[in-house]
């Protein structure tokens, strides 16, 4: 499947998991959406993407202010985000291709 490649040479590959091995945006974007129903709000998942890498508590900031829901809920919101995130990734995370050269590289080392 792969030919020998420079990547021979190395003892271990780093990856970052998100974005690069697995396609997880999609599913936090959808949570964002339900933790807002969940709180009666209608949450714009754009702003998380608008926020690429900031954290769960910054981004809830955020959709929420644009939402107009009182900051007062924060808490609550991010550990919603959480719990359904926890809930929804395993089942709805996409593998990207780059997962295929961790597959590879795992298989010769076994």
């Amino acid at each position: 499947m792969f030919e020998k490649t420079i990547l021979d040479g190395y003892a271990g590959l780093i990856f970052d998991m998100d974005g690069t091995l697995i396609d997880t945006m999609p599913v936090h974007a959808r949570a964002w959406g339900l933790v807002g129903e969940q709180f009666g709000y209608r949450f714009n998942s754009q702003i998380m993407y608008d926020l690429g890498g900031a954290t769960v508590r910054t981004i809830a900031a955020a959709i929420m202010q644009e939402a107009g829901m009182p900051q007062q809920h924060l808490d609550e919101v991010v550990l919603a985000k959480r719990k359904l995130s926890y809930e929804l990734l395993p089942k709805e995370s996409k593998l990207l291709p780059t997962f295929d050269i961790v597959r590879h590289y795992h298989q010769q080392n076994q």
